[in-house]
């Protein structure tokens, strides 16, 4: 009987991930034949690829981006790993890694469903389905999909979402230690399923109850897949690592940022023109009437009631946990908001799910408020959509990336050792978008560290010295075998150059 359960149980979500794959597809094919963007995306193609032996070995022993990275020292091999697979399959073909990312989305959208009933039980269909449905097609996924290293923040979400889905798992232990050590490795974040995991135990118990202890002993495996992962952490960096700004007393701004992240999930684009925070305001207010009537009232028995308030109450928890970690790295970064997904959107799927079943018992008032939150936010984010609304905004950003370096390349192959080269028009980022209209806002396309990556990768027999120009004029090097590269953020008067 078990084996059938486990049997069917595969077959349902290999079904959810087949039909939500289809709906990624749909959403987001207009964006897999983006050319390279991001600042990082280069450098970790350059020091991710494995080559050799020695290159394998540095996957897990060095810093990611092998120094490129000028904001901080951090350690993710889960990310390195997953760029070496991509490399050995694609090669630098971006059609590949967004591929990949697509599959990394929809695999998290099926653990999200896969969750969903874990949480509020597994005949809560409705509630699975709403969550998943609408974490494929949220806006914040244009903000995350089409920048390959960003998906730092996808994949660390898969090994966070799949810890929670096992919790109810015969064997969980030892999966639980792997999967939270996996979770850290793609990003430092994923620490936070630690405490997540004793939180599920404590607040949702067994048919018997539990105890602190219980939940206490239910944790220890998830305490040393991390203490494996701090170690190892550790050894190949020499010390824990982070941002540059990085610091416990950034826990301060915790109550902030939960605001900021709760608007990104909530109105990820501007809505009734510049009124952003009117109907955000509004549908919050909403919202916890919705968790009122649906913890006290409804029209279920005493027992699931109790359940759901275990559920909603481990939701609060995971969204504070998030907002505790994620002040750690600095201010709000849009991908960031990926994690917070997690208990929006499961909380509208309730609400979707009680809503409905007070319509079949003919309880129109509770239900109107309960179906109010999810048709409203829900529409809201399949509208803004690429289903719906065209952004042009990484289809120039991906312009402006090529143009360069196909200048750039030309410019490098023609010199000689010893030159200086001038490359001009260096696109940083696209302008700020008006704050009233829906547009992608983290169009970061090229730096001078992006630039000197992909040197790396397409002149590996040259030494390439990228700069940035800053007007002064240049004078030929003698007796030097590097090509200088001076990179400017405008047009030249070429007269100034020299060679």
């Amino acid at each position: 009987m078990a084996a059938e359960t486990r049997a069917k149980r595969v077959a349902i979500h290999a079904a959810v991930f087949a039909g939500l794959g289809l709906l990624a597809f749909l959403t987001y094919r207009s964006l897999l034949d983006l050319a390279f963007v991001g600042y990082d995306t280069y450098p970790i193609l350059l020091a991710s690829r494995v080559l050799s032996w020695s290159d394998f070995v540095g996957t897990f022993t060095e810093e990611l981006m092998d120094g490129y990275y000028i904001e901080g020292t951090l350690y993710r091999p889960g990310l390195n790993l997953s760029f070496a697979l991509d490399y050995a399959f694609w090669g630098l073909n971006p059609r590949g890694y967004h591929v990949t990312d697509l599959l990394i989305l929809v695999a998290n959208a099926t653990l999200l469903f896969a969750l969903a009933r874990t949480l509020l039980g597994a005949d809560r269909w409705i509630a699975a389905g709403v969550a998943a449905v609408l974490f494929v097609v949220h806006p914040i996924q244009l903000e995350v999909f089409p920048v390959p290293p960003r998906r730092t923040d996808a994949l660390c979400l898969a090994f966070f979402l799949a810890v929670l889905v096992v919790q109810r798992r015969p064997g969980r232990g030892i999966l639980t230690g792997i999967l939270v050590f996996l979770a850290m490795s793609a990003k430092e974040t994923g620490a936070v399923v630690v405490s997540l995991v004793f939180a599920f135990h404590l607040l949702l118990p067994p048919e018997g109850g539990a105890s602190l202890g219980h939940a206490v002993r239910r944790t220890v495996p998830a305490i040393a897949g991390a203490i494996a992962h701090v170690a190892l952490r550790f050894a190949a960096i020499g010390g824990i690592g982070g941002h540059t700004e990085s610091s416990a007393g950034l826990l301060l701004n915790v109550p902030e940022l939960l605001l900021e992240y709760a608007g990104l999930a909530v109105a990820p684009q501007p809505v009734l023109g510049g009124l952003r925070w009117l109907p955000v305001t509004s549908l919050v207010v909403l919202a916890l009437l919705a968790v009122v009537l649906c913890l006290r009232f409804g029209t279920v028995e005493h027992d699931e009631r109790r359940s759901t308030r275990g559920a909603v109450a481990f939701l609060g928890v995971t969204f504070l946990a998030l907002g505790a970690i994620s002040s750690l790295s600095g201010p709000v970064n849009l991908w960031r908001g990926l994690f917070f997904l997690v208990p929006y959107l499961l909380l509208l799927g309730l609400f979707a799910e009680r809503g409905l079943r007070a319509v079949r018992a003919r309880r129109f008032a509770l239900a109107l408020p309960l179906l109010a939150v999810p048709l409203l936010l829900g529409a809201s984010h399949v509208r803004y959509s690429t289903l719906f609304y065209a952004y042009p905004q990484w289809d120039l950003a991906a312009m402006g990336a090529s143009d360069f370096l196909g200048r750039f390349h030309a410019s490098v192959a023609a010199a000689q050792p010893g030159d200086n080269v001038v490359v001009d028009r260096l696109p940083r980022s696209l302008a700020p978008p008006p704050a009233d209209k829906p547009a992608i806002r983290s169009t970061w396309i090229l730096n001078l560290y992006s630039v000197e990556a992909y040197a790396g990768l397409h002149f590996p027999d040259r030494t390439v010295e990228v700069k940035g120009y800053e007007g002064e004029v240049l004078t030929a090097s003698q007796g030097d075998d590097v090509v200088h590269v001076y990179i400017y953020h405008g047009v030249l008067d070429r007269d100034l150059i020299h060679r």
